[in-house]
């Protein structure tokens, strides 16, 4: 491409480039179309978030009101970038309230009814199951640069086109968690009516060398958190923690989903909920390497449970589930907390990657806030000029105290 403005934007006029793309697309409905070998052409080795299987794992487990779509991108005819996309039905009623009436006001009450009459069909691109920049790679930049914005501008308008020549007519567009050292031409969304927004931040523990076990991380505490730490440890008293099998999985599937619900009903916000079959359709596809889960056990019974990915040089937290009445017994929430600490350690990686949400007590554990935003605009002019105070108020982060666990160094 020329680096006139050639990109066509599907809100009227063209995207203006400084320099020439190169770029063109292969779209595909299902991670099965796509060739094994040109997929991983592209994909480096230990990057579980694009996988094949994985990506064909999740496909098969969500069936109903999400479905899938992948671009190939090639640049002067070689193989040179992947993204994927899907298309949601999102229902506002998935959002919680966390305000006190204290603090609601009439502003707040006719907002809140606005976002729980919300009813979307979104096409999100980036990973709708995961925290963080899961959702493209493109073999020259690290960072998006214009050449590769302008191309995933394309991708999505053709499956815009697409989507509306099927009768399934997109009402807006969302490219989910972009860290913010890692942003490239992405604010050039904004000149386009996009709403860039902050969201609750990755907490991340960066592994120190000097630790080789588990002990060597909590001696790196303070006496007081260290304290804190073994109380709770102790408190785990009668409760066995280990990793389960594909038929132990298969057998807890009803008590897993009980679990998990527990802990989702209590989120403020649910861009989508998952069927819990993609663990084991993950177990049965990857190796106990990529991808794992550890159960807590109490005579017998699951308690709560964690999954685990491997994805470079990251431990990743996946999804989790809790008996919320034992939580205050066996203090499970803090030691799942501890257990991805220790699973890292002992798997040799250098960060431990715990997720959004609950940011105070994963400080508390060492973990390190790393900031996001997010791009999201209507597809409608007037609908989108409205949608930012909505935006604004999903995006509102209550206040947090940023705990630090570890000794002071000189």
């Amino acid at each position: 491409m020329e680096s006139s403005c050639t990109v066509t934007n599907y809100f009227g006029g063209s995207i203006c480039l400084s320099a020439t793309t190169g770029y063109t697309i292969e779209i595909f409905n299902s991670i099965a179309d796509v060739p094994l070998a040109m997929w991983y052409q592209v994909v480096p080795a230990g990057h579980t978030f694009l996988h094949y299987d994985y990506l064909k794992a999740f496909e098969t487990s969500c069936s109903g009101n999400m479905s899938f779509r992948y671009v190939v991108f090639r640049k002067d005819g070689r193989l040179a970038g992947v993204a994927t996309y899907q298309l949601i039905l999102f229902d506002g009623n998935n959002i919680g309230n966390e305000d006190s009436k204290k603090e609601q006001t009439w502003w707040t009450n006719i907002l809140n009814g606005l976002v729980n009459r919300m009813k979307l069909r979104i096409l999100v691109l980036g990973n709708t199951f995961m925290t963080g920049e899961y959702g493209w790679y493109f073999t020259d930049a690290k960072v998006l640069g214009e050449a590769e914005l302008a191309a995933l501008q394309q991708a999505t308008h053709q499956l815009l086109k697409e989507a509306k020549q099927t009768k399934q007519s997109v009402s807006a567009l969302l490219v989910k968690d972009v860290f913010t050292d890692n942003l490239g031409a992405l604010p050039q969304l904004q000149q386009q009516g996009f709403l860039q927004f902050p969201v609750q931040p990755d907490m991340i523990l960066d592994i120190e060398p000097a630790w080789k076990t588990f002990d060597d991380y909590l001696g790196a505490m303070s006496s007081k958190y260290r304290v804190r730490m073994r109380k709770a440890i102790k408190d785990m008293n009668g409760v066995e923690i280990r990793q389960m099998t594909i038929d132990e999985v298969t057998a807890n599937m009803p008590e897993m989903e009980r679990l998990y619900q527990e802990i989702i009903n209590t989120a403020s916000f649910k861009m989508a909920t998952f069927d819990l079959d993609h663990v084991p359709n993950l177990l049965k596809t990857l190796t106990t390497e990529q991808f794992w889960v550890d159960g807590f056990w109490l005579e017998g019974k699951l308690v709560a449970f964690i999954s685990f990915y491997k994805h470079q040089n990251q431990l990743v937290a996946g999804m989790m589930g809790m008996d919320r009445s034992s939580q205050r017994t066996f203090d499970l929430y803090l030691n799942v907390l501890l257990l991805v600490a220790r699973r890292a350690i002992e798997h040799g990686m250098k960060q431990a990657v715990y997720g959004r949400t609950a940011m105070e007590i994963k400080s508390s554990v060492g973990a390190k806030p790393h900031d996001m935003y997010l791009y999201t605009r209507h597809v409608s002019g007037w609908k989108n000029r409205i949608l930012l105070p909505i935006v604004k108020r999903l995006s509102s982060n209550k206040p947090w105290h940023q705990r630090n666990p570890f000794k002071e160094t000189v």
